[in-house]
């Protein structure tokens, strides 16, 4: 990551990162006191066809937040599983709300893993966003909610949908330890990032 730097009108500094990129700094200082840090887990970069990747969530953190940036020739959505035995299996009951483009839908007795953790239903080429997610470390009621868009792309098809959703684990025992992010069916994914980031807060 590079130089962010901004007027700081009087002090003849500015607003940058730390060299390892955790951390803002103000005129050479960490701002809120050390709390409230990004810190790099992982990234997974995609180079070719890709239906699903597993990302583990180690402990020490009570909040994860995940940048994604994904193309797909042929369309493909994200959905996102969750596990508490590092990816053993996945919970297939899980509170769920989704809207796009203002239409609302939810869903209090999913049945199918696959489709538990909905972040972007509606397929495109060129997929981008975040997911937060909340109450990590505990051991139930852990939640999860994100922001993203997508661009269909190609044949001069310029459609653009915004999507957010939200969801609330309803039937963990313990804490929950790896995600599987997936297109489903047989969508895949051809090239892009999905970074795993844990927040400090002290």
């Amino acid at each position: 990551m590079g130089k962010i730097e901004t007027d700081h009108t009087g002090s003849g500094g500015g607003i940058t990162l730390s060299s390892d990129g955790t951390s803002l700094l103000l005129d050479g200082t960490a701002v809120g006191g050390g709390g409230g840090d990004f810190v790099h887990i992982s990234t997974a970069t995609i180079t070719s066809s890709t239906a699903s990747v597993e990302i583990g969530l180690p402990s020490g953190y009570d909040k994860f937040y995940i940048l994604f940036d994904l193309r797909s020739t042929l369309k493909s959505g994200l959905y996102m599983q969750f596990s508490q035995d590092n990816g053993v299996s996945y919970m297939v009951s899980q509170y769920t709300m989704s809207q796009q483009n203002g239409s609302f839908s939810a869903n209090l007795s999913w049945t199918s893993a696959t489709y538990s953790g909905v972040i972007c239903p509606d397929r495109g080429k060129f997929l981008q966003g975040n997911i937060t997610i909340l109450n990590a470390s505990a051991s139930t009621n852990t939640v999860f909610q994100s922001t993203s868009s997508n661009f269909a792309g190609g044949g001069g098809d310029t459609t653009a949908i915004a999507m957010s959703a939200s969801g609330m684990s309803t039937s963990q025992s313990a804490r929950i330890n790896k995600i599987k992010m997936l297109g489903t069916g047989s969508y895949v994914w051809n090239t892009g990032k999905i970074s795993l980031y844990g927040i400090k807060e002290s």
